[in-house]
């Protein structure tokens, strides 16, 4: 069958909207909500993996029924597989921006009431919380004697003594958690190059709850371990070749489609966030062209001109993918790949009837991109379709021009 590009290209954009289309029917995952009843109710929560502090969730409260939205109003906490936990809070919050044009001269926090669910960071003896949205992240935290409050953290604008307008930071926030933890011995040189992120306050409420002697659990650690995947990954190219000269506008040659195997190995290193939904990848591929045909020509001796190309090279994709997972042992993947291509002994040569050379053009291959879909199952068994963008075959010649374009067929089983 002859495929063209407008063909597959049409392909590729089939399976995406099937894929994204499945992709928005799952997601769904067994967790636990509490209702403003104390009731503790178990259902399937669709796991946004938020990357702002959600004010509702999707949830789905039997394995038959719909899926209905939950707002901040109805429940007071909901969790998923002790992945992610959220509880409901009453807080004082300060929302000071903190961009210097606009930022306020004001030292002190201004703080306004809201209602918000806050994600778990540490659960123990001493509590970090965290609050996101866009352009705004916030922690909070709690012990065992009191209520949640904030991290006190701002930017405000000062004066320098040449007037220049400056930002200046107050870190209020240290000086909480040296009152607070002082009974625990954490000392003014446990606090003092604390900073206002993330990774640092884990680890100071890790500590903290060690020197209570109290259980905790880290929820940062829900997704810390990189997974590296190695594929074997043979396949199917079906490609097409058309070549020109700039100058001599009667050269034109168009070869035929060629349907050969290609053989590669996929290094996958799957990353630790994101629920190991992005890798990068690079796979080492053989791949070949080849093809002849005759022409009548009676500008040539002999009246005949054959045409032979002979492109064989390495290819090293290397690029990026993302996963959609419809469930435990199925995942839809889209991939973008920048491609580097090395070819070995190839050419295009014209030769005349009684085989006598007439030309013969060295490939030097250019570098193109490449996207594809594909589907895995049970993380052992893939296929992918996959499409190359055209490449120039001719980078050592000014006036010859190339149009190799490439469509694959790839299976893969995965080693480990």
């Amino acid at each position: 069958m002859h495929y063209t590009m407008k063909n597959i290209v049409s392909i590729i954009l089939f399976l995406i909207i099937i894929g994204f289309e499945a992709y928005a029917q799952v997601m769904l995952e067994p967790g636990y909500m509490i209702t403003d009843s104390n009731e503790i109710i178990a259902c399937s929560i669709k796991n946004m993996e938020w990357r702002t502090n959600p004010s509702e969730i999707k949830v789905k409260m039997t394995e038959d029924g719909e899926i209905i939205t939950k707002g901040i109003e109805d429940i007071k906490e909901f969790g998923i597989n002790g992945s992610y936990r959220y509880i409901r809070a009453r807080v004082q919050m300060d929302k000071s921006g903190e961009n210097l044009n606009t930022m306020s001269q004001e030292r002190n926090p201004v703080f306004q009431e809201e209602l918000v669910f806050l994600s778990y960071l540490v659960e123990g003896g001493a509590s970090l919380f965290l609050y996101k949205e866009l352009g705004l992240t916030r922690y909070f935290y709690s012990t065992e004697e009191s209520e949640i409050k904030q991290l006190v953290y701002k930017k405000y604008q000062a004066y320098d003594k040449s007037n220049k307008l400056i930002a200046k930071y107050n870190n209020q926030f240290r000086q909480q958690l040296l009152n607070d933890f002082r009974h625990l011995d954490i000392s003014a040189s446990d606090i003092k190059d604390l900073q206002y992120k993330k990774k640092d306050l884990v680890s100071f409420f890790k500590k903290v709850n060690n020197r209570k002697n109290a259980e905790y659990i880290d929820y940062t650690k829900r997704n810390e371990k990189i997974l590296i995947n190695l594929t074997l990954r043979p396949g199917i190219n079906i490609s097409n070749l058309e070549i020109w000269n700039t100058v001599l506008n009667a050269r034109r040659e168009k070869f035929d489609q060629v349907n050969s195997i290609r053989f590669g190995t996929e290094a996958e290193i799957v990353l630790p966030f994101n629920k190991n939904k992005w890798a990068i990848l690079t796979e080492p591929t053989y791949q070949y062209y080849k093809t002849e045909k005759v022409e009548e020509n009676d500008n040539i001796s002999g009246g005949m001109v054959l045409s032979k190309v002979n492109y064989q090279s390495f290819e090293l994709p290397l690029g990026v993918r993302h996963y959609l997972y419809l469930n435990n042992n199925s995942q839809l993947f889209i991939n973008f790949s920048y491609v580097l291509d090395f070819s070995h002994n190839s050419y295009i040569e014209f030769r005349r009837n009684d085989a006598s050379l007439l030309e013969k053009l060295d490939i030097k291959p250019q570098s193109n991109l490449a996207m594809g879909i594909g589907y895995k199952y049970r993380e052992k068994i893939s296929l992918e379709t996959r499409y190359y963008t055209p490449r120039g075959l001719f980078k050592d010649y000014l006036f010859w021009n190339s149009d190799f374009q490439t469509f694959s067929v790839l299976i893969g089983y995965t080693l480990w």
